[in-house]
């Protein structure tokens, strides 16, 4: 197969994509490397929808273990897939798919390894179960100056929905995540619907393709923090300045400016 016809292949294959985003923004989508950080409900579900959107590069990082209660969610995933890595679940749902490449880390955020796609990708996604590795996220997005968006889903027994927030290298001004973390504006539960972090995965890449393309994002430019109600079906879009003495994006900030850069 000569360049020019796999690259007419590829348009073909998101032909439905391409009067929105034109051929110029799905070659782009086809360029990008993108990397998930946590393969749960939310992240597992976010790593397909950037295949599925034409990403051409996508890296995941989970140390964690396809479990029982996991089934629910992974809805291809079979029970063999019990006790193996999600990376690796992930992995061969994804094997064989044109122009498209998977490259699985049974690691956490924290990881050498990790750190290394991290700061190599175009955009993260933090979808990670602990605190610290969305802030070991955090804090290498920052620092390589990379955008980044954490996914989070509320306890589902208060209230239905939950909330992404972004951070874009260019807006200096903006709140990242160790800033509302420290604030205790990020919440855990343990009553999660599918069908909740299936729909908090699907806003979120839909946010990562409008970032890398450029195409209908100038709104989220503008906001860093969607809380996304899905009791009655509504998004409050803030946009909240960043705190001077934020551990994560101050102590990366002040890092870079010792370093010369």
């Amino acid at each position: 197969m000569t360049a020019r016809t796999e690259k007419a292949e590829y348009l073909a294959s998101y032909a439905a994509q391409l009067p929105v985003l034109h051929p110029a923004g799905q070659r782009r989508l086809r360029c990008a490397h993108v990397h998930v950080s946590g393969t749960g409900r939310i992240g597992g579900s976010v790593a397909l929808a950037m295949a599925a959107s034409g990403i051409g590069h996508v890296s995941a990082n989970d140390p964690q273990d396809m479990e029982a209660e996991n089934l629910g969610a992974f809805a291809l995933a079979r029970r063999d897939d019990l006790g193996k890595p999600k990376v690796d679940v992930l992995s061969r749902l994804l094997s064989g798919r044109p122009h498209f490449e998977f490259v699985p880390l049974v690691l956490p955020a924290e990881s050498a390894a990790s750190e290394e796609c991290l700061g190599k990708s175009d955009l993260i996604l933090s979808c990670a179960n602990t605190l610290e590795a969305r802030l070991a996220a955090e804090r290498i997005a920052v620092l390589c100056r990379k955008p980044i968006l954490q996914v989070a889903a509320f306890d589902g027994r208060s209230r239905l929905g939950g909330l992404i927030t972004v951070r874009l290298p260019q807006n200096g001004w903006t709140a990242c995540f160790g800033c509302l973390a420290n604030k205790s504006v990020i919440e855990r539960g343990e009553g999660l619907l599918s069908t909740v972090t299936w729909s908090l995965a699907g806003i979120a890449s839909t946010m990562a393709v409008q970032i890398l393309t450029g195409q209908h994002s100038s709104f989220i430019r503008k906001h860093n923090l969607f809380f996304i109600d899905l009791e009655t079906y509504g998004i409050e879009a803030l946009a909240l300045q960043r705190r001077s003495d934020c551990t994560v994006c101050g102590a990366a900030r002040r890092g870079r400016r010792k370093g010369g850069q």
